[in-house]
């Protein structure tokens, strides 16, 4: 039950990064590549670089937001299955019993991290 947990867990967020890296397109990778120069810039104490990033912040949140819209039919029914197959469930990781839900969080941390990464490489983003 705990590798089917972890499975589901991971392939969830390999479809939400996925729809969301996709949703943004092209304009999200260009985005991102200049929230790098902006952000190396600003560190260097740059005003005007810090300027851009906030409006470029902003027009990146504007795209996650359409990306997140386009989630709500998956997000919805997954959270429901999960909720039902793994009610039960509970891990205790240092001295901490977590149910469905806190397991499903902590799992979802690495889960999105590895799997925005196997996204950008299918996707070919930079």
């Amino acid at each position: 039950m705990n590798f089917e947990f972890i499975a589901v867990t991971f392939v969830y967020m390999l479809i939400i990064n996925f729809v969301m890296k996709k949703a943004g397109g092209v304009e999200l990778k260009e985005i991102e590549r200049d929230v790098k120069k902006l952000l190396d810039q600003a560190r260097k104490g740059d005003e005007k670089a810090l300027k851009k990033l906030n409006a470029v912040n902003s027009k990146r949140m504007k795209l996650a937001m359409r990306g997140q819209l386009y989630l709500l039919p998956i997000v919805i029914p997954v959270i429901f299955f999960i909720k039902n197959r793994y009610a039960e469930l509970q891990w205790t990781v240092f001295g901490h019993t977590f149910g469905w839900l806190g397991s499903f969080l902590i799992l979802g941390i690495p889960s999105s991290m590895i799997t925005d990464k196997i996204v950008k490489k299918v996707l070919k983003y930079s």
